[in-house]
């Protein structure tokens, strides 16, 4: 039995983008000037981070029986959500907006025109700024009476502490015969995570601590001038669910494991896990598909749900994530001291958000994203081998000597490629959801099989077409498969030994035997100039030799 205590601190300087940031959405619009976003920020915010992590756990092995054993655990987690000590990090809480009191937007040029509730539904943590603020919050912003108006004693952090987080775990290995020749093993165990801390850092850069130009709609850029700091509704890009859980991990296995003879082991696992609570970025301020198509010449932030802000940015909880697996090994050992195995896995991997900050195309339909996970390979074989080559081991003469006590050894993979997410071009708004399309790549429609079969050019332009204006493509996130991947190394080496502790040892070694080129980066954006070709590839075969001297 034991404990954990972690406390945690860091202040940093979040500036949000002080000299500007134009978003262009093409090579044109960038020598035109025509931008799709900007943002320019007033002042440089410090965070204050904090948090206090305490784990305790009690656990304890069993002998059931000579040829039974059980293991069993228990661990409780307290993970505070992370703060800062200043009370000066923003949030957005939808209960806090009074739609009686919202800014009035211009239809046309997406500005605002009144706003009788400048920080409406913004919310600050805790019931005041405490003393030694004044270092970190601005005199401007700590005096302000409608500042002061944000505070709702609400937890420190925006979010609530969970305390239901215990994590039981179980497992045992039975030798079947007692004769330790034939094993089953299985086990089960849940975790917690702490969900990780940039979700909160930029959260000191926003209103009402950093006064942001942001223009989610088009300029351009030679007008920019014209534009005042008050006039455009700003983006929220950090604001926590008030019930942002730790994500939550169930893992389990259950396996047989055979010796068939004193130099073969043969082994068969079922692997699994399920994920909960995991988060995500999800857009408050997203419309249904084709709000904007049914409302045509209308800006974006007039058409918003809570008008005053550009796209709000809530990370929350609700994807999940599962794996499952059958894993095979056989491994076999020489009586002169080499070894081989040959591991297959074939696996599923599914989840709804493979990324931090991972952010659906439509925030108000999580499970339109579900798909492979951006790291699943379903299929996955390796042989792995070092073998010494039984030649003149014990001679004396010198042809014998030189050409004995060689050793070979290899490592081969063969897997199936890493998925493909096939997008339209930055920029576009076919779906009309009010989403500025650079931070969330809509997908496209699937319509013909999408392998080119053609070498380099791995997928088919033609089977992908842009969906019809209002609506989302019918192509799932990660659905494409890549390519195959194939990789063979090897090494020889030699060890030559000179006079008692001193000693040589030569080794030539080889990369990509078969100078194979495996594909492994396909461009993926519709429309551009590559796509559906091979950007990246493995590297052609290396050949490296070694001579060491060793004493």
């Amino acid at each position: 039995m034991g404990a954990y205590v972690w406390r945690g601190r860091k202040n940093q300087t979040a500036p949000p983008a002080l000299n500007g940031q134009f978003t262009f959405p093409s090579l044109a619009s960038l020598v035109q000037g025509n931008f799709s976003q900007y943002t320019e920020g007033s002042n440089t915010p410090q965070v204050q981070a904090r948090f206090t992590q305490a784990e305790f756990y009690v656990q304890d092995d069993w002998t059931v029986a000579r040829n039974l054993t059980l293991n069993m655990g228990l661990r409780w987690q307290y993970m505070q959500p992370i703060y800062s000590w200043a009370n000066n990090a923003s949030g957005f809480n939808p209960g806090y907006y009074d739609s009686s009191k919202a800014a009035t937007i211009s239809p046309t040029s997406g500005l605002i025109t009144s706003a009788p509730s400048p920080y409406n539904g913004i919310v600050l943590p805790g019931s005041g700024f405490p003393s030694k603020a004044a270092s970190v919050v601005p005199a401007s912003v700590l005096n302000n009476p409608q500042v002061q108006a944000l505070f709702h004693n609400l937890p420190l952090g925006l979010v609530n502490t969970k305390f239901d987080t215990f994590a039981p775990r179980v497992g045992f290995a039975w030798d079947i015969s007692g004769k330790q020749e034939t094993v089953l093993r299985g086990g089960y165990g849940m975790s917690y995570e702490r969900v990780e801390g940039n979700y909160y850092y930029n959260a000191v850069s926003q209103v009402p601590f950093t006064a942001v130009a942001n223009l989610s709609t088009a300029g351009n850029a030679d007008s920019l001038g014209s534009v005042g700091t008050s006039a455009a509704p700003q983006n929220i890009t950090n604001t926590p669910d008030p019930n942002l859980a730790p994500p939550r991990i169930h893992n389990y296995s259950i396996g047989i494991q055979h010796r068939f003879t004193s130099n073969m082991v043969f082994e068969l696992n079922y692997v699994g896990s399920h994920a909960g609570n995991l988060t995500y970025r999800k857009n408050l301020n997203q419309a249904a598909a084709g709000t904007e198509q049914v409302n045509p010449g209308v800006a974006r932030n007039a058409l918003r749900p809570y008008k005053g802000y550009g796209e709000i940015y809530q990370y929350t909880n609700g994807a999940t994530a599962n794996y499952n697996s059958l894993q095979s090994r056989l491994q076999m050992n020489f009586q002169q001291g080499g070894i081989i195995n040959f591991s297959y896995t074939w696996s599923k991997a599914l989840t709804e958000g493979s990324t931090f900050d991972y952010q659906p195309q439509n925030s108000f339909n999580l499970g339109a994203d579900y798909g492979p996970a951006n790291y699943s390979q379903p299929q996955i074989f390796v042989a792995s081998y070092v073998y010494p080559l039984p030649f003149w081991l014990h001679d004396t003469g010198w042809y014998k000597r030189v050409l004995s006590g060689w050793q070979v050894s290899g490592v081969t993979r063969i897997s199936s490629g890493l998925p493909i997410n096939v997008t339209q071009p930055t920029g576009i708004s076919t779906a009309g959801n009010l989403v500025t399309t650079s931070n969330v790549a809509q997908r496209m429609n699937i319509v013909g099989s999408p392998y080119a079969h053609g070498g380099k050019q791995y997928l088919a332009a033609t089977a992908f077409a842009t969906p019809a204006a209002g609506t989302y493509g019918n192509l799932g996130y990660d659905a494409i498969k890549g390519p195959l991947f194939n990789n063979w190394d090897a090494a020889l080496q030699k060890n030559i030994p000179i006079h008692e502790s001193i000693g040589l040892e030569f080794r030539a070694e080889m990369f990509n035997v078969p100078n194979h080129l495996s594909l492994f980066t396909i461009a993926a954006v519709s429309g551009s100039s590559n796509f559906g070709q091979a950007t990246a590839a493995t590297d052609p075969r290396t050949m490296e030799f070694v001579l060491r001297v060793h004493f």
